[in-house]
């Protein structure tokens, strides 16, 4: 009861030291004549001067509560019936415990702590699920053998099992106080990548007699599933993590070998196939952002090498198509390499995201939340990988069709820049377009079909053996790009035009009674097509961003003619499809970059 009337008491003396002085002034200004209006505002600034000083009692004791979670006791005095806190000096800002984070006291009342951000922890297991797309670049090395022909072995076919793929991952993060991770992951993968390539297409084969017609040799690749187990390794930006991964990897691969054969009216067909499990290497890179509490959404590219695999189809050509029986053997061995890229979702067990500590929770200043509006310039490097479907004929088909054709795969480096609007309507939805030009050294040589031409075609024993070579020397896009953003991150989707500059070269190797005739003849042909994609583009700092992001560019057909007659004009055409895969990263600069 003593302490509630010494408390009174001051008050009633604090509010005496302010309202004296105003009473007096009030009945002066009365006497000078000076108006209520005026009296009035004199008295608000003097409330005015109360509130503040109780602000600031109200602050010192929000003060007493940070120094209670920093570990500090009140300052007590000595002598009273109840200890009294004694005030400490006005402060403006604090250290945290951590170097980055200050924590601002305003000389104004504050009636509660900052919102927290939450600390996004990547620590712990995950589990997740992706879909994607594959295409595989297997060179085949084939031969075969019959009686009185030559061993046709003209070089390197490829076969392009292309499609979807999807499946399941497992990982665990370890990350510490800094921005470094380590972790690992392992996936299992469905696949429906299959094709067909044809290895020697050949008429009227030596030593099968007069009237035998076309011959084919084809080889299939299908790989039915792969898994891998990868380390990672990766830098954290908050809610954003940057990785490298590698690690071992297994797949299951179908190879399968087809011989068709026709001559004197009659026909013959024989196939054979093996399937193993290979075992191999597998590397890559990607990016992973937090959706919100604990779901995550990834990019991912992964380049996978299953060794190399070996088929041998053996029987006995019917005297009906080959005048006389002949034994065969088709021999094909490939080299196994996989392009994969895919998006997925990851969910990570444990406890949500939380501060570090209870302090760091007061202390946390909400980041910025940008706005993506506004003009944007930047770079990228990147890799890109085709898969050129060819087929060369002659003309006319009676001397032979490579049917089903083969692939060219240029692939290599590319980089160039980027330039482009983004317009953010409202905290997540977000259209704009880019334009870019891109400098590549796609390139790749692949043996078409070989073709054989008997005796009884120029008197004497042929072989042409024909090489394609083709090259993508530059390319350029202008798409338009739809994404929603959380949490910094712009989750997007892209397509529109693309163009590039391509050059083929034909190189047909003859033998035989045209003995050494070589014939290179390059076309050069500027196309243009349609390109789709995707990526994820992650805010950082002072108008910098940083993204991951595939394409498809399809730039349509390109057909070319080639007289390779001696005596008589003997045409050679060539049709091809140019279609490009492309994985890249980038960085932007967004003029403008201001909090949303």
């Amino acid at each position: 009861m003593c302490n509630f009337l010494m408390v009174r008491s001051r008050r009633t003396a604090l509010a005496a030291t302010f309202l004296v002085p105003l009473a007096g002034g009030a009945l002066a200004q009365s006497a000078d004549s000076r108006s209520t209006a005026d009296i009035e505002k004199e008295n608000a600034a003097l409330r005015a001067k109360i509130h503040r000083l109780e602000a600031e009692k109200e602050n010192i004791g929000l003060r007493a509560k940070v120094d209670q979670l920093q570990g500090h006791r009140p300052v007590q005095t000595a002598g009273a019936e109840t200890a009294q806190v004694v005030p400490r000096p006005l402060v403006t800002h604090i250290e945290t415990s951590a170097p980055d984070r200050t924590l601002v006291m305003a000389d104004m009342p504050m009636k509660a702590a900052p919102i927290p951000v939450p600390y996004y922890s990547w620590t712990g297991f995950y589990l997740g699920g992706n879909i994607g797309y594959g295409v595989g670049i297997d060179r085949t090395q084939s031969s075969n053998s019959f009686p009185g022909a030559v061993n046709a072995s003209a070089g390197d076919t490829v076969v392009t099992p292309a499609g979807a793929i999807g499946g399941v991952q497992l990982g665990y993060n370890w990350q510490g106080r800094s921005n470094g991770l380590v972790g690992f992951e392992a996936d299992f993968q469905g696949s429906d990548q299959k094709a067909t390539s044809c290895t020697h297409s050949c008429i009227n084969v030596p030593g099968t007699g007069p009237g035998t017609g076309p011959n084919s040799l084809t080889v299939a690749h299908n790989l039915d599933y792969f898994g891998t187990l990868r380390g990672r390794v990766g830098f954290v930006d908050r809610g954003n993590l940057f990785y490298v991964t590698g690690g071992g990897a297994y797949g299951h691969i179908n190879q399968a070998l087809d011989l068709r054969a026709s001559g004197a009216g009659a026909r013959f067909e024989a196939s054979g196939s093996a399937s193993e499990n290979k075992f191999g290497w597998v590397v890559g890179a990607g990016i992973e952002s937090s959706l919100g509490g604990n779901w995550t959404a990834k990019a991912e590219y992964l380049y996978m090498d299953l060794g190399s695999t070996t088929s041998t189809l053996t029987g006995v050509l019917p005297a009906a198509v080959a005048q006389v029986t002949s034994p065969f053997a088709f021999t094909a061995t490939s080299r196994l390499h996989d392009n994969i890229v895919r998006a997925g979702v990851n969910y990570r067990f444990g406890p949500r995201s939380a501060p570090a500590s209870a302090y760091d929770a007061m202390a946390a200043v909400p980041p910025p939340i940008y706005s993506w509006t506004g003009f944007y310039v930047g770079a990228n490097v990147g890799y890109g990988f085709a898969n050129d479907h060819s087929q060369v004929d002659f003309v006319p088909a009676a001397f032979g069709t490579s049917d089903p054709g083969t692939s060219v795969t240029p692939k290599g480096v590319l980089g160039g820049v980027q330039l482009g609007y983004n317009w953010q309507a409202g905290p997540h939805w977000l259209a704009g377009f880019e334009a870019d030009l891109q400098g590549t050294r796609q390139d790749d040589t692949a043996c078409s079909s070989l073709f054989c031409v008997s005796q009884t075609a120029f008197g004497t024993s042929d072989t042409q053996a024909i090489s394609i070579q083709h090259q993508l020397d530059y390319f350029g896009t202008v798409r338009g790009r739809l994404g929603y953003v959380a949490n910094n991150t712009l989750f997007y989707a892209t397509g529109g035009a693309a163009f590039g500059h391509v050059r083929e070269t034909i190189h047909v190797n003859f033998s035989g009674n045209v003995t050494g005739q070589i014939i290179d003849q390059g076309f050069t042909k500027d196309l243009a097509g349609y390109v789709v994609g995707g990526g994820i583009e992650a805010a950082l700092w002072d108008g910098w961003s940083a993204k991951a992001e595939y394409l498809f560019m399809n730039l349509g057909n390109m057909s070319n003619t080639l007289d390779i007659g001696v005596n008589a004009p003997q045409p050679l055409n060539s049709n091809s499809t140019v279609r490009d895969h492309i994985v890249r990263i980038g960085a932007n600069y967004h003029f403008g970059a201001a909090p949303y």
